[in-house]
């Protein structure tokens, strides 16, 4: 009897699982492969004459479209759905693709045409970021929300390190074709995937959330609105912010300067791999841990102040000893990266999880270019040390504060799954 009460949930948590995984590995092959288009599109910039500038612009057009278009992608997701969004989206972005591959083929002498449908890729695939990351509460039950974030988080980091990768073994190979035909496929098979499991999905949004939904002005405010009323929130809006600007600069510059002490572009290869694999090894470990909701975000700020005086050590450090030190930098990361966002997921309401998603996105994505250019500047003015010393200087004290403020906005431990603070 224990049994037949029981097949049903194991029945339902399975079925929620399986239908995560699809989901999943169809988005993660989209975002392995969608480095190659900026590989191909930088590369063949520069084979056609293009200035430095112009590559620059292409190269930051992702941030940029990201910024422009996780808003709009986190009212989608919440609207239409995340699977739904993602199939409509890698729909279109494969469309994009073949007229930016059809561009670089038949008009090679006119590059701001190339760059500017590149620019609308950028945005349309902005959108998709709040919809992948809401896969999670939208597919899985609140007891495994920590391993869709492990999932979300190891995904992520394998594609940042082995798309740019076999991006640039794609270029040299088969050229601006191949590159971004390998894209334009990943997209349509992703699209098709994503269609089918969307139309075996069933349930319909509730007469509250439809009315919630229907506005795009209103829904935005309401997500805005339940972020100020909920202080933890704002807590870790501000946090998060604050942290991925420094580590957009330490990823894009500091990365790149200690590469080129240390021999160059191979180096700096190793060196995000070492990352890599420490990240994806660090989600795993999140996926196991079980805590509440003070102990996960303790664990959070304790992971960025372990890890800063690795940072720190990074500038005296050889290119064997970077190795060494950047693994267990990446395994912090990445525990901590999916203890935050289930803290997210299991405090706040399913039917906005986009739009909470698209706030977090573009609060930490709208620093990052300010992180990048004060990197640049200082390590261009050779206080390289410096500059890896302040860095973790800084995330040592706005975690420690982060911590104080914890106790008078942070979350209590009995809710679960529930309406945000109790």
């Amino acid at each position: 009897m224990s049994e037949a009460r029981t097949s049903p949930a194991r029945s339902s948590r399975f079925g929620s699982r399986r239908r995560f995984g699809i989901a999943s590995v169809a988005e993660g092959i989209v975002r392995s492969t969608g480095p190659f288009q900026t590989v191909a599109v930088t590369f063949w910039l520069l084979q056609v004459g293009a200035d430095y500038a112009m590559v620059g612009f292409a190269v930051a057009l992702p941030i940029c479209g990201a910024i422009a278009g996780s808003i709009v992608g986190g009212w989608l997701a919440d609207h239409a759905g995340p699977v739904v969004l993602l199939a409509r989206l890698n729909l279109v972005l494969a469309l994009l693709a073949a007229v930016a591959l059809a561009t670089a083929v038949h008009l090679p002498g006119n590059p701001w045409l190339l760059v500017s449908v590149v620019a609308v890729y950028a945005v349309i695939n902005g959108a998709s970021g709040p919809a992948q990351r809401s896969l999670t509460p939208a597919l899985l039950e609140p007891d495994d929300y920590q391993h869709g974030n492990a999932v979300y988080s190891a995904i992520s980091n394998t594609s940042s390190v082995v798309g740019p990768l076999l991006g640039g073994i794609a270029f040299s190979f088969g050229g601006v074709a191949l590159t971004i035909g390998v894209n334009i496929a990943a997209l349509t098979l992703a699209a098709l995937v994503l269609a089918i499991l969307a139309a075996n999905e069933q349930g319909e949004p509730t007469a509250d959330s439809q009315k919630e939904r229907a506005s795009f002005v209103r829904s935005v405010r309401g997500a805005l609105s339940y972020t100020a009323r909920n202080q933890w929130l704002m807590v870790l809006l501000v946090i998060d912010a604050i942290m991925d600007l420094v580590t957009s600069g330490q990823f894009q510059v500091g990365f790149r300067v200690l590469a080129d002490r240390h021999g160059g572009a191979a180096v700096f290869g190793l060196l995000m791999a070492a990352y890599g694999v420490g990240a994806i090894g660090g989600a795993a470990i999140g996926s196991r841990l079980r805590a509440g909701n003070r102990l996960q975000y303790k664990l959070i700020m304790w992971s960025n102040i372990v890890q800063a005086p690795l940072i720190a050590l990074l500038p005296f450090a050889g290119a064997e000893a970077s190795l060494g030190l950047l693994v267990p930098v990446g395994i912090l990361n990445g525990v901590s990266g999916v203890l935050y966002m289930t803290l997210i997921f299991r405090n706040t309401p399913k039917a906005m999880a986009g739009r909470i998603s698209a706030l977090f996105l573009a609060a930490s994505l709208s620093l990052q270019p300010i992180g990048i250019v004060v990197f640049g500047s200082v390590a261009g003015a050779g206080h390289i040390v410096l500059l890896f010393v302040c860095t973790a200087a800084l995330m040592i004290g706005v975690s420690i504060a982060g911590l104080a403020v914890w106790r008078r906005y942070g979350l209590h431990d009995a809710p679960k799954g529930g309406d945000g603070r109790p």
